[in-house]
């Protein structure tokens, strides 16, 4: 047996003895509801303490699956339940990388979108993202953990679909911090490649730095497309043609966003004048992968001619 109450803790019973089999499910304000799964070995838990967690029910522990709440969201949105969904999403994004720090891609981009589509059908929730996004900016003028904040905040517009946003912050830490500016530019690029404020890329592009970040990711999902059909793989007995299936997207991904973000980087070099480095560059990227479209695009982009955009990944 499962019981909520107001004294800030869920409960489980034994429906025979009427006594706990577990330590108390601790939450920091009151408890509005507490679920079984349906196999009976979790307990999700929400409060108005503003989280949702998932508990063992043999030991009454916490369980560290972030993914299991981020889903428990989508599943409350679908059935209507838009108060818990909200509560999950933001237990998903305050708690997930504590359990899960692989999640942090997750986290600012599909989880977002969740996140506004659920505001579509319940306008809190809407407001929720508005106050973290403002929150984060704030943090960004105050100086404090700056560089996730302004990714945070980067990341809220561009789910928003509202990249000015993200250009006007960056144009302040232009005006009124310049090393900021600089340490952030990375995760502010795409927003300026968006508004087209090209020639403000240009002091902070260090254009083999850059080339080496888009290369080096290039080669780790490369490499996580060759794993699939592995030992590794077949470990978790996942069926030959899922490998075969996983492996050819996420090359196919890595491929595209290579070729997007090298193209965009020389046409961005040529744009401010700086021919001799977006030459270098075209030639770095046709090393590492010689493509006939590729080559045609980067021979467009050295006159500083840009692709139009690449689909966001969330959409």
């Amino acid at each position: 047996m499962l019981t909520a109450s107001d004294d800030k803790t869920a409960r489980l019973w034994d429906a025979e003895t009427g006594r706990p089999t577990s330590p108390p499910l601790q939450h920091q304000g009151a408890v509005s509801s507490a679920e079984f799964s349906p196999d009976g070995q979790c307990v999700v838990t929400v409060s108005a303490d503003k989280t949702a967690r998932l508990w063992d029910t043999q030991t009454g522990q916490p369980i560290s699956a972030p993914l299991h709440i981020l889903n428990e969201a989508r599943l409350d949105t679908a059935a209507g339940r838009y108060a818990k969904a909200l509560a999950k999403h933001l237990w998903f994004h305050e708690n997930a990388l504590k359990y899960q720090p692989s999640l942090y891609g997750v986290r600012l981009s599909h989880a977002l979108a969740d996140w506004i589509k659920l505001g579509s059908l319940y306008p809190a929730a809407l407001d929720q993202l508005h106050r973290i996004g403002d929150d984060a900016a704030q943090k960004v003028r105050d100086d404090q953990d700056c560089r996730e904040a302004f990714h945070v905040f980067a990341a809220i517009n561009r789910a928003f679909g509202n990249p000015a946003i993200t250009r006007d912050l960056f144009v302040w830490l232009h005006d009124n911090r310049p090393s900021s500016a600089n340490a952030l530019f990375d995760l502010a690029q795409p927003a300026l490649v968006e508004a087209k404020e090209y020639h403000l890329c240009g002091p902070y592009i260090d254009p083999a730095a850059a080339f080496q970040r888009i290369a080096e990711l290039y080669r780790g999902m490369e490499g996580l497309g060759e794993t699939a059909g592995s030992r590794e793989a077949q470990a978790l007995d996942v069926p030959p043609m899922f490998n075969a299936v996983m492996k050819q997207q996420l090359q196919e991904l890595s491929r595209v966003q290579f070729c997007n973000d090298s193209v965009v980087l020389v046409a961005i070099l040529a744009l401010n004048g700086r021919q001799t480095d977006a030459d270098r560059i075209a030639t770095d990227a046709l090393n590492e992968f010689d493509d006939p479209q590729l080559r045609e695009d980067l021979d467009q982009a050295r006159k500083g001619r840009l692709p139009p955009p690449r689909p966001d990944p969330i959409d």
